[in-house]
């Protein structure tokens, strides 16, 4: 599973090499926030305007998060049923988003914490040595590839399952990107 825009292309990439089913893309944009705040307050705060954010998208509902994650297959029970590991990567500069993405997921609020998921910096992922590293780094860090990604932002999580990009909609150089990586992909 895939973090927030970054590494979204990539991931599709990698989607073509060991089937779609296996790479899934969760929205989540400030995925830092819940670093060092109190989860308990931040998920279930109340206020009169709470129904109109609930509404509108601009709520942190975790049953909506794990409604998603559900229809993903990445549900609680299907991870605790299951004999696979699972692996949570995004590009991670600073490390505070994929912090603040293990901490919420790892929470009892969404998935809990269980020994086959693993968080991962996708930049550990790529070997040093690899010529291509300085170049792929670089435009990971000046974030490069969000222009091309498969989701939109998200920055709440009543926002995540409206953040999935329409396909059809994306501007023609995001789809000839987006050829272009299948094509590279079909020529090997």
């Amino acid at each position: 599973m895939k973090i927030g825009r970054s590494i979204s292309s990539i991931g599709k990439v990698l989607g073509y090499k060991i089937g779609e089913q296996n790479v899934k893309s969760v929205p989540m944009s400030t995925s830092h926030r819940f670093c060092y705040s109190d989860l308990n307050k931040i998920l279930t705060y109340k206020d009169k305007y709470s129904q109109l954010n609930e509404y509108i998208g601009y709520s942190d509902n975790p049953e909506v998060l794990n409604k998603y994650l559900k229809s993903i297959g990445l549900s609680k029970e299907e991870i605790e049923k299951s004999k696979k590991h699972y692996i949570i990567s995004d590009y991670a500069f600073s490390g505070a988003s994929l912090a603040g993405t293990k901490r919420l997921f790892e929470s009892d609020f969404v998935l809990g914490k269980h020994p086959n998921v693993h968080y991962i910096n996708v930049s550990d992922l790529i070997p040093k040595d690899n010529k291509a590293y300085p170049k792929l780094y670089l435009q990971l860090y000046e974030s490069m590839f969000k222009k091309f990604s498969f989701v939109n932002q998200s920055h709440y999580l009543n926002e995540t399952a409206r953040s999935i990009r329409d396909t059809q909609k994306a501007p023609l150089l995001t789809r000839l990107f987006w050829f272009k990586l299948l094509d590279n992909e079909m020529i090997k």
